[in-house]
This record gives C-alpha cells, structure tokens and sequence, in this order.
C-alpha cells in the first residue's frame, strides 16, 4: 500500500510540478510553473502588441497623399531591417506589399537580404502586391540568384502575377533549371502571366517570348490579354 501511494504521488508531482509536464500548467503551487507561464504570455502579448502596431503603420503608408506615410514606410522598414522576431519581420513585409508606396519596393529590396528564408519568402509575396514595375527585376535576381529553392519559387510566384514582358522574360530564361518544382512554378506563372499554355514545352515559350508564334509579337499579346484575359 505505501509503494503504491508514493508511486501515485511521483506520477502527480511529474505531471503537475513539472514545468515540462503534460499538466505543467495546473501546478499553482510551482512558483517555476507559474514564472514560466508568465513569461510566455508577455512574450505573445509583446508579439500581438507588435502585429497592432505593423497593421497600424501599413494603414498609415497606404495614405500616400499624406506626410504620415513616409514616416510609416520609413518605421516599416526599419522593423523589416532590425526587429529580433522573424514574425515581426513579415508582418512588415506584408504592410509594405499592401500599402503600395512609392517607397515600398527600395524598402523590401533590403529585406531580400534576411537570413531567415521565411522573411524573403514573404518578402517575395509582397513585392507582388505591389505590383511595382521595378519590383519585376528584384523578383527576377531573386529567382536567379537566391540559394534557397523555397525562395526561388516564392519569386517565380511573385512574377507570375504580373502582365508585363519583363516578368515573362524572366520566367523564360528560368525554364532550363534542374529542380522539377521549380519548372513546374515558372510554367504556372508563365501561364498566369500571358493567358497562354504551352505546357512544359521550353523552345515553344522561348518562341512566344521572342515574338515567333503567330499572334504573340510583343506589341499586341498583353494588350490582347488585358482586354480579354479569358481568350
């Protein structure tokens, strides 16, 4: 009888005072239990304190008639560039993409540079929605020269959502890459580009790019697109 009420009082003393333990949470009289609770809470409450504060900022960039917004782009960026949490840094990243300031891309250009791979990823969503012209060619050095292949597909998406012939010379001139996800992404986005399918046939792309297939000379193909992007 005693083996088994001290056995049944270190099961609760695991599971309860433990502060790795499944019920860690429950030990009200562990004053490390109730430190370690604490501390995470102030850390997602500084973090949501943080998203409030970036949403705020974005609304502000997006009022480009406004002196205000140059100030937010310019707070925006420096979180992009300094803040410590990676989450911090793409929430900043979205507000620059949405507030399509004039400033914007020069601003996620420097986040191109994070080392977290999930911030470039981001980084490369927003430039999309800016839909800058100058964001085609950093989504295309991206795309060339990141080491990271989910990067690389984030910039092959990213052009994929403008109607522009840069964008599509840049897809074009990734179609010859070795990795089968990213073909298969810079085929998508092709398709999303132009409004034309040409599968996974390179030299046919190349073809459309250069103006060879009937119907597709530069100076008619997007036009025709834009009107009639269902055609």
């Amino acid at each position: 009888m005693n083996r088994r009420i001290l056995l049944l009082g270190a099961l609760t003393l695991a599971m309860v005072g433990c502060a790795e333990g499944p019920l860690w949470r429950t030990g009200r009289y562990a004053p490390w239990v109730r430190s370690k609770w604490q501390e995470e809470n102030q850390i997602a409450l500084s973090l949501e304190a943080k998203r409030s504060t970036i949403r705020s900022l974005g609304r502000a960039a997006a009022r480009t008639q406004h002196l205000e917004s140059e100030q937010a782009v310019g707070r925006l960026a420096e979180i992009l560039r300094e803040d410590d949490s990676s989450l911090a840094r793409i929430e900043a990243a979205r507000a620059l993409g949405r507030s399509r300031h004039p400033r914007a891309v020069a601003a996620l250009a420097e986040g191109m540079q994070d080392s977290d791979p999930e911030v470039r990823i981001a980084v490369c969503a927003a430039l999309a929605d800016t839909q800058a012209a100058d964001a085609i060619n950093q989504l295309a050095m991206v795309l060339n020269s990141d080491t990271d292949r989910d990067v690389q597909l984030a910039a092959a998406r990213g052009l994929g959502e403008f109607k522009d012939e840069t964008a599509v010379q840049a897809l074009v001139g990734s179609l010859d890459e070795r990795s089968p996800a990213l073909q298969y992404r810079v085929v998508e986005s092709l398709r999303s580009a132009t409004g034309e399918d040409f599968g996974s046939d390179a030299d046919r792309w190349r073809a459309y790019a250069n103006g060879e297939i009937p119907g597709s000379s530069p100076s008619t193909r997007f036009a025709r697109w834009i009107t009639n992007p269902w055609k």
